[in-house]
C-alpha cells in the first residue's frame, strides 16, 4: 500500500509541474519528501510500467504516456461522443461562452470536459483535470446542494471551519430551491458562473454544467438567461443518460 502511496504521489508530482522540462530527480525528492535512494528504485519501476519517462539529455523526469491511455479509455467508455458532448456544444453555442462538464472526487472536482466558444474573443480556459475544492464555485456548490446534509457536513469539515460551513448551508438551501447555482470570482478573478447538476440512469449525481463567463457589466437578467440554459441543458443530459427522476 505504501508503494502504490508513493507511486501515485510521483504521478501527482509529475502532472502538476510547471515546466515542459520535467523536473529532476532532486526536484521530485523534494515535492515527494521522499529520500533520492527511494525514489530512484520507484521511478526505475514506473519507467518500466510507462508510468513515467525520462529524458536521456536532461535526465529529468516526465509523466509516461500510460495516464493518457487510461484517460482515454475511461473517456471514451462514458460514451461522451455520442452523449454529452453535442450538448455541451450545443449549449456553448447557444450561450457564445465556454462550457464545463466536472465531476466529483473526494472533497474535490474534476474538469473532465471542456467547450471552447471559438466565437468569443474573450475566453476564460481552465485546463481538464484541474482540481476545484468543493466549497469553491458554483459547480461545486451546486453538487453539495443536490446531497444529504450528512454528505455536505463530511465534506464541508474536511475544507471549511464550523462557522462557514454554516454560511455555506444557507446559501445550499436558495440552491436547491432555484435549481441552479451563481458565483462570481470564486475560482477566478472577473469571472462568473452557472451550475446545474446531471443525474444518471441510477438517480445519482453524475456531475455538473457550468458556463463560464466574464462578469463585467453583466446583469441579473443575462444570468437568469444563462440558468435557464444550463438547467435545459443539465436535464437533457440527464435524461440521455436514463435518469428517471425530475430535474
Amino acid at each position: 500500500m505504501q508503494l502504490l502511496e508513493r507511486c501515485v504521489k510521483i504521478a501527482k508530482a509529475l502532472m502538476s509541474s510547471n515546466t515542459h522540462n520535467g523536473l529532476s530527480i532532486s526536484d521530485l525528492a523534494q515535492k515527494c519528501d521522499l529520500p533520492i535512494s527511494t525514489l530512484h528504485r520507484i521511478l526505475q519501476a514506473m519507467i518500466q510500467q510507462g508510468m513515467v519517462e525520462q529524458n536521456k539529455q536532461t535526465k529529468h523526469y516526465h509523466i509516461g504516456t500510460i495516464w493518457m491511455e487510461i484517460g482515454l479509455q475511461i473517456y471514451d467508455s462514458i460514451d461522451f461522443i455520442n452523449v454529452i458532448r453535442p450538448e455541451l456544444q450545443r449549449l456553448s453555442k447557444e450561450v457564445g461562452e465556454s462550457v464545463y462538464l466536472s465531476k466529483m472526487s473526494g472533497t474535490d472536482t474534476i474538469i473532465i470536459e471542456r467547450i471552447d466558444n471559438i466565437s468569443n474573443p474573450i475566453r476564460i480556459y481552465d485546463p481538464l483535470g484541474i482540481r476545484i475544492p468543493m466549497h469553491i464555485g458554483s459547480g461545486n456548490k451546486a453538487l453539495l446542494a443536490a446531497m444529504s446534509d450528512e454528505e455536505v457536513t463530511n465534506i464541508l469539515s474536511q475544507l471549511v471551519t464550523l462557522a462557514e460551513m454554516e454560511q455555506l448551508k444557507k446559501q445550499l438551501i436558495q440552491i436547491k430551491a432555484q435549481g441552479f447555482a451563481v458565483s462570481h470570482g470564486e475560482f477566478t478573478k472577473g469571472t462568473s458562473a452557472v451550475s446545474a447538476v446531471v443525474y444518471n440512469g441510477f438517480n445519482d449525481i453524475e456531475g455538473v454544467v457550468t458556463i463560464d463567463f466574464v462578469s463585467f457589466n453583466v446583469s441579473e437578467d443575462h444570468i437568469q438567461t444563462l440558468a435557464n440554459r444550463v438547467m435545459d441543458t443539465a436535464k437533457r443530459i440527464s435524461l440521455k443518460l436514463g435518469y428517471k427522476g425530475v430535474v
